[in-house]
C-alpha cells in the first residue's frame, strides 16, 4: 500500500511533511542551520544514546498528526506513520546491525487510560515493516513522571532520572538496540531509556523518533 493511499494520509497532505536535509547535530539529530558537528545541548552532556534520528520535523501536517495520535485516540494513524517511519529509516547508515527495538514504554496507569502506548503501536509497524525484532515488556517505566511537554529542558532530565528499567538484563546484554518514539524534543526520555538499557548491559543503544522538535 503506497503512503498515499486513501487509507493513510493523502497525497498533498504528504507533500506537505517537513522534513529536514540539512546539517543536523551528529548525536541528537537537531537540525544545524548554522553548521557545526554538535548542538549546544550535546557538547555540555554526555548523551547515553549513540545517535538519535528523525523522519521529520515536528511541524505543520506532521505535528497535528502525532497529536492526534497520542492525545485524541486516532490509533489508526499509527500505520501510515510507522510505515513513514520505515521507509526514511533507510536512509540513516546509524539502523545498521539493529538486534531489538524497543519502544519508549508508558507508566502502567497512563497507557490503560490513554487505551494504547502510541510508541509501541508506532514499534510494532516499523518493525514489521523493516523485519527487525520487536522486543515489548523488557523496558519498563518504573515510577510515574509528569508529561514532559510541561517542563523546560532542565526539568525534564530531572523528571525522567531513574524512571525505566530493565527486568531481565538478559534480554539486552551485549545487543545493538534501537528506542522507538513519537518526538525528540530534549532526548530527555530516550537518554534516561538508554542509560537503564546500558547499565543493563546492552552494547549500543540508538533511537529513532517519527519527528524532532526544533
Amino acid at each position: 500500500m503506497p503512503l498515499s493511499s486513501p487509507y493513510a494520509l493523502c497525497a498533498d497532505c504528504w507533500s506537505k511533511v517537513p522534513v529536514w536535509e540539512g546539517l543536523i547535530c551528529e548525536t541528537c539529530g537537531v537540525p544545524l542551520p548554522d553548521g557545526g558537528r554538535h548542538c549546544y545541548l550535546c557538547r555540555r552532556i554526555r548523551r547515553s544514546f549513540h545517535t538519535c534520528r528523525s523522519a521529520a520535523l515536528y511541524e505543520g501536517v506532521m505535528k497535528t498528526c502525532l497529536w492526534l495520535l497520542k492525545y485524541q485516540g486516532k490509533d489508526f494513524l499509527a500505520e501510515p506513520l510507522g510505515r513513514f517511519l520505515a521507509e526514511k529509516c533507510s536512509s540513516f547508515p546509524e539502523m545498521s546491525g539493529v538486534e531489538g527495538v524497543l519502544p519508549v514504554p508508558l507508566y502502567f496507569w497512563r497507557k490503560r487510560r490513554r487505551g494504547y502506548n502510541q510508541s509501541e503501536l508506532l514499534a510494532t509497524v516499523f518493525c514489521r515493516e523493516t523485519s527487525f525484532p520487536l522486543m515489548t515488556g523488557v523496558l519498563r517505566r518504573r515510577k510515574p513522571t509528569r508529561t514532559q511537554t510541561e517542563l523546560g529542558r532542565e526539568e525534564r532530565f530531572a523528571n525522567v532520572e531513574n524512571a525505566f528499567e530493565v527486568e531481565k538484563p538478559e534480554n539486552v546484554r551485549g545487543k545493538n538496540l534501537l528506542l522507538i518514539d513519537d518526538v525528540c524534543t530534549t532526548g530527555a526520555t530516550l537518554d534516561a531509556c538508554a542509560r537503564a538499557l546500558k547499565t543493563a548491559g546492552a552494547r549500543r543503544v540508538g533511537a529513532l523518533t517519527v519527528a524532532r522538535q526544533i
